[in-house]
């Protein structure tokens, strides 16, 4: 008898799992889209804010990031910012993955390895989030070492030039 309690059990949680898993529909309202680099790839215009390390803001300028499509690699998105003096940046380029949240994509490069790179090799990781209305923010933190060292947290806030129809 006892065995049999056992299989009615063993059954009842297996039942109870199936129906958990059973309905594997999206019930956000946003599809998943198969080629997030073209979603995302454009030009995005906006404002630089750069603070320091104690949060003191240092500089702010307007700029422009452009995200383009790898290629066929439809889940990345190669980075570009344009040299800019008022942000204090120098022209930088990097590659990310980007993944859907709902309606927001998130780009991300945390590596310092493989993120951004200016032409002083100064490499940072970052994160950029462009939601489904085309805004765009992005963040990004710039150390340097030795003499005159500082760190930077560099913040970009834009909207897309041409949003996708």
């Amino acid at each position: 008898m006892k065995k049999y309690i056992y299989i009615a059990i063993a059954l009842f949680a297996c039942t109870l799992g199936f129906t958990a898993c059973g309905n594997d529909s999206d019930d956000s309202g946003y599809p998943i889209v198969p080629d997030k680099g073209a979603a995302v790839a454009g030009n995005y215009n906006g404002t630089w804010t750069i603070v320091d390390a104690d949060g003191n803001k240092v500089a702010e300028a307007n700029g422009t990031i452009i995200l383009a499509k790898d290629g066929e690699a439809k889940d990345y998105v190669v980075v570009s910012i344009a040299e800019n003096a008022g942000a204090r940046l120098k022209a930088m380029n990097g590659k990310a993955n980007i993944a859907q949240q709902a309606k927001r994509f998130i780009i991300t490069n945390t590596t310092e390895e493989s993120g951004l790179v200016n032409i002083d090799n100064v490499k940072a990781g970052y994160r950029i989030f462009v939601d489904g209305d085309n805004n765009i923010i992005m963040q990004f933190r710039m150390e340097k070492t030795g003499r005159g060292g500082y760190t930077h947290i560099y913040k970009f806030e834009g909207n897309k030039s041409v949003p996708n129809n």
